[in-house]
């Protein structure tokens, strides 16, 4: 079931994803069409941080940091990334390791939902800012508020 802290189920792959990205953007700076086949890498940056943000959520991850790993375009429009990132937390005060794999695929087409999409069991929420009364004090975020089930 969602809670009300649903937008955390949105924010955290989007931020990722940026991550992932900006790490190949930096790695490959031509952009997907400078991988031919399969490319490895392992580069330490020093000095440029990684920013990352929603509207509702950001981080950030200093230099220095490492990404090592490797790319395969296995089709014309499509990459698959296998890849290690690893930087000091500075909240955790130890060197982290995230690891990263998924295929990159370029659609030049739209998705869209069928109109005919049967709902039942489906939630609907609101985005944006909540004020909310927590043991007595106010307190006011960014998030998702249910607003409606649908049960047909």
């Amino acid at each position: 079931m969602i809670q009300e802290n649903a937008i955390d189920l949105l924010d955290e792959p989007l931020l990722y994803l940026q991550q992932v990205l900006k790490i190949l953007a930096h790695i490959f700076p031509q952009g997907p069409e400078g991988v031919h086949g399969e490319e490895h890498f392992n580069v330490t940056e020093k000095d440029m941080p990684i920013r990352v943000a929603t509207s509702s959520a950001s981080g950030t991850y200093e230099a220095p940091w490492t990404a090592t790993g490797s790319l395969t375009k296995d089709e014309p429009e499509r990459i698959h990334y296998d890849l290690d990132f690893l930087y000091v937390s500075k909240q955790r005060g130890k060197q982290v390791n995230l690891h990263f794999e998924g295929t990159w695929k370029f659609q030049k087409n739209k998705q869209t939902l069928d109109h005919g999409l049967d709902v039942q069991g489906y939630d609907v929420f609101s985005l944006g800012v909540r004020d909310k009364n927590i043991q007595g004090q106010r307190s006011v975020d960014y998030g998702t508020t249910k607003k409606k089930s649908y049960t047909t």
